[in-house]
């Protein structure tokens, strides 16, 4: 039951759960070396009968965008989430009627700077690219708890309001007081770090390149074995290359090395630099990735109207790949995506086939086949950079490819070409199965990434009900028992579900601050919580929980996850926060209920429930499996080459900290665990960084 009495304590006071002496500052920030000590303004709340927010019930700051009220009866709807439970919900045809008599008020709402974009490195102090400082989005959530937060408050910016001292106080507390005391470890040390980082870079790539094409071609052996890797894996989701052509070519180049095409070996190239990210010696080949790279840029380089034609438009695919997973430039990539775009609109790839006179069925479905792989880049890189994705469909009318294996494609065929019934499965079938799902996730992007978006539960409830529809086909073709002879493989399937799931992350994740203290929430945060755990699944399914030190057998997705950059690198770092989030949530609702403390309806604390389970979205011990297993996969990314190591000290202090919280450890223990488990992290992370370092 909730209290009418204000609460008198300070905002860090109320979310600590820790006396306060109602000073200003008081003298818990003091000790805790909070700048930002506040207090909410106390008011009285008036509900409207409607269900709208009355303007005087909570006054919005004045740098706000619009805002609109949460729906009353939306209440009664539930979110579906990628588990794909549901309860009762409306059709999307007919939505809940909103009553006539009830006018939408339009709230301010922070609005985001574009630029940030996806931050790949996780630092425990937060850089937002809002007006506003962390305290005071805190206050407007908890003076205003029933507006809807702008769709695009949060999204570029990976750590968003999930990952700063409103969060996580005594973490950034007890790593503020590192920083500031020079006679700790901590600075030294990642002083010594950041140097040792600097000196890995250097050494992965060349003082001077060279730019002499096919000059660092690897033995047969090597080659085929890297070309394998990225046929077996990206090929079969990003549609670029038409297999047997490209297999003939290379049975030609090395019956003649000295006759091939600058333009084929581009090709392969790049083809081989996917695939090093699929090799145990991950680390000993990055240098040669990295030259095909930048040889594959030296040859777009010129601006002449030779490198505008169909194969270098491939190219430009294949960098695009290249870059994201080997983390050249991964986070730049969205200006490179539009570029491809406007390449591919200028060479008339966003007009079908079917209008451009006489052409063959390989041409066709080549173009768009290709046509598609651009769109998914561009929407891709959308969500990379925070940034619109710059496309709409009534910018094109190509149509979707046709459902071919590529060995029915033969150039200079006179006879009609049948493609394969919809539910045979083919080498196209996972690129046609992503296209379908295709405009609703550009509708989601361009929700949460435009300038000028308005929110709306509606719609954002609307967009959550299209995506689940639309993921529940991602496994319809794939068969783990073996049974069909042609089934869709655990990368296409992993690669496919982070395509997809992400988008759910990036909707709701706005949603986070408030689904603490506002009900209407729930389903969000469900949804995020739940999409955080089956992206988790993916990419560190196959990690082992203990310390060693060997790879192990692993699939090619947890491999890429492993080894790979951009949002292979980004987005396991939003789970990590959305599942920290909720376990440091269900810890303090726990901590509250064993000390007897009333629950304070600004900060929401629930305490309904008593079960061992946690009071959150999902059960506590699934929670701790996936932080663990995070953590283990960070630990291997280090091994594996990573430089950044904030990211894993963090992790193993969130870690400590939720394991003495449901402990019942008090506020100095929980200080001191945090203290002990920076400090025995810093000779580990030591050890992997000379390790990698040689």
């Amino acid at each position: 039951r909730k209290r009418n009495r204000p609460a008198k304590s300070c905002l860090q006071c109320r979310q600590r759960k820790i006396r306060c002496d109602q000073k200003h500052p008081c003298g818990s920030c003091v000790r805790s070396k909070f700048d930002n000590c506040a207090y909410a303004e106390r008011q009285t709340r008036t509900w409207p009968s409607g269900g709208a927010l009355s303007p005087a019930s909570s006054p919005a700051p004045q740098y706000h965008s619009h805002r609109l009220p949460q729906p009353q009866q939306l209440r009664q709807q539930p979110l579906p989430g990628p588990s794909g439970h549901h309860a009762t919900q409306y059709p999307l045809s007919n939505p809940p009627p909103h009553p006539a008599q009830q006018p939408r008020q339009h709230l301010p709402l922070p609005r985001t700077t574009l630029g940030n974009g996806y931050r790949e490195d996780i630092s425990v102090d937060t850089h937002h690219g809002h007006a506003h400082s962390p305290h005071n989005s805190a206050a407007a959530s908890l003076s205003t708890p029933s507006t809807y937060p702008s769709p695009n408050s949060n999204v570029n910016n990976t750590k968003g309001h999930a990952a700063g001292p409103d969060v996580f106080p005594l973490i950034t507390g007890v790593v503020e007081k590192l920083r500031k005391d020079n006679n700790q470890d901590y600075m030294p040390f990642m002083v010594k770090c950041k140097n040792l980082a600097k000196s890995i870079k250097q050494s992965r790539v060349g003082a001077v390149f060279s730019f002499d094409i096919g000059k660092t071609i690897p033995a047969e052996e090597t080659a085929r074995r890297l070309l394998d890797a990225y046929f077996r894996t990206f090929e079969t989701v990003y549609r670029i290359l038409h297999v047997p052509t490209f297999w003939d070519d290379y049975r030609k180049y090395w019956e003649s090395p000295a006759t091939a095409s600058q333009t084929f070996i581009i090709q392969m190239q790049l083809c081989m630099a996917i695939g090093t990210c699929f090799q145990e010696d991950v680390a000993g080949m990055r240098h040669l990735a990295t030259q095909w790279i930048y040889e594959a840029q030296h040859w777009l380089a010129p601006p002449e109207k030779s490198r505008m034609n169909f194969a270098a438009l491939q190219i430009m695919c294949l960098l695009h790949l290249a870059r994201e997973t080997c983390g050249i430039g991964g986070d730049l990539t969205w200006i490179s995506s539009g570029s491809l775009m406007r390449c591919a609109m200028y060479m008339g790839l966003h007009h079908d086939p079917d209008h451009l006179g006489n052409m063959s069925t390989l041409r066709a479905e080549l173009r768009r086949r290709l046509w598609a792989t651009i769109l998914e880049i561009a929407l891709q890189s959308s969500l990379d950079s925070g940034g619109p994705p710059l496309i709409s469909p009534s910018d094109y009318d190509t149509k979707q490819p046709a459902n071919f294996d590529d060995d029915q494609l033969v150039d200079g065929g006179h006879s009609p070409i049948v493609p394969r019934p919809p539910g045979c499965f083919t080498q196209t079938s996972v690129q046609l199965t992503l296209l379908r799902s295709f405009p609703t996730r550009l509708s989601v992007a361009q929700y949460v990434n435009g300038f000028h978006t308005t929110a709306s539960y509606e719609q954002t409830s609307r967009l959550n009900a299209q995506l689940q529809q639309v993921s529940a086909t991602l496994q319809h073709s794939y068969d783990p028992a073996g049974v069909l002879p042609r089934r869709m493989t655990l990368f296409q399937l992993r690669l496919a579900e982070l395509m997809v799931h992400r988008f759910f992350l990036v909707l709701n994740q706005p949603c986070l601050p408030q689904a603490r203290s506002n009900p209407d929430y729930w389903f969000a945060r469900k949804t995020c919580v739940e999409s955080a755990r089956k992206l988790c699944d993916g990419f560190s399914k196959a990690t082992p929980s203990s310390e060693s030190t060997s790879m192990g057998p692993v699939d090619d997705f947890v491999r890429l996850s492993i080894a790979g950059a951009g949002a292979f690198r980004s987005v396991p770092v939003q789970c990590l926060l959305v599942i920290g989030v909720e376990l440091m949530w269900q810890a303090l609702d726990d901590r509250s209920i064993r000390l007897g403390v009333d629950s304070d309806p600004a900060v929401g604390v629930n305490v309904g429930s008593t079960t061992g389970t946690g009071i959150g979205v999902a059960p506590r011990r699934e929670l701790l499996e996936a932080l663990e297993c995070i953590l283990s996969y960070q630990e291997r990314r280090i091994r594996c080459g990573e430089t950044n190591v904030k990211g894993y000290l963090f992790t193993r202090a969130l870690l400590a900290q939720v394991q003495a919280l449901f402990r019942g450890a008090s506020d100095a223990e929980l200080e001191q665990v945090i203290l002990e488990s920076v400090r025995t992290s810093l000779d580990q992370t030591w050890d992997m960084l000379k390790e990698v370092a040689g």
